[in-house]
């Protein structure tokens, strides 16, 4: 991997950091939370020289959350780029449900999804429809109070596994995403 992307990654995590530590405390929020998040994932196509993401998607999460822990639901369309097809995005549908815990005064957010991965696209081998699996990783996510009952969640660095098709030929995308999400708490 090039040191400018290695190097890219830890500036942009240590300027995240830096500012959660010197933010005021995040409010104990216990009870329902509702978040829409988006994400890209560049890491490996940086290491190639490409500027265009791997991956993209957009998506919601709600859940439940008691003293530093979360359980949660999720749905994310994904966009899966092409670029020997002039960089055509093909969908898919990841929906599962997760566990967080929230640490450092609560700035700092760690979870794992487990869930399923709907292709929404035909290829060559398999149509649209096909239910696999995915699992989403995030080790450390920094989130920001922005105002009452709201949050500002950056993770830096996760990792994704979706694989809609099990069967046949496997169909697979592993990636390194980052994720920026706004988040309400009732």
């Amino acid at each position: 991997m090039p040191r400018r992307t290695i190097i890219r990654y830890v500036v942009l995590s240590a300027v995240s950091a830096a500012l959660v530590l010197c933010a005021p405390p995040v409010r104990a929020d216990e009870g329902y939370f509702a978040a829409g998040e988006t994400g890209v994932s560049y890491l490996g196509e940086w290491a190639s020289g490409s500027l265009t993401p791997g991956t993209a998607a957009v998506g919601v999460r709600a859940g439940y959350r008691w003293e530093s822990w979360d359980v949660f639901g999720v749905a994310d369309q994904v966009f899966w780029f092409d670029p020997e097809l002039g960089g055509a995005a093909d969908p898919i549908l990841n929906i599962g449900a997760g566990v967080g815990l929230r640490h450092i005064g609560g700035h700092v957010r760690s979870s794992v999804t487990l869930g399923t991965s709907t292709l929404l696209f035909d290829t060559r081998l398999t149509q649209a429809g096909k239910v696999g699996a995915f699992i989403e990783v995030q080790p450390a996510g920094f989130r920001l109070p922005v105002a009452d009952r709201w949050n500002l969640e950056f993770h830096p660095l996760g990792f994704v596994l979706s694989s809609p098709v099990l069967t046949e030929i496997p169909l697979f995308n592993a990636s390194y995403r980052t994720s920026l999400a706004v988040e309400a708490t009732f």
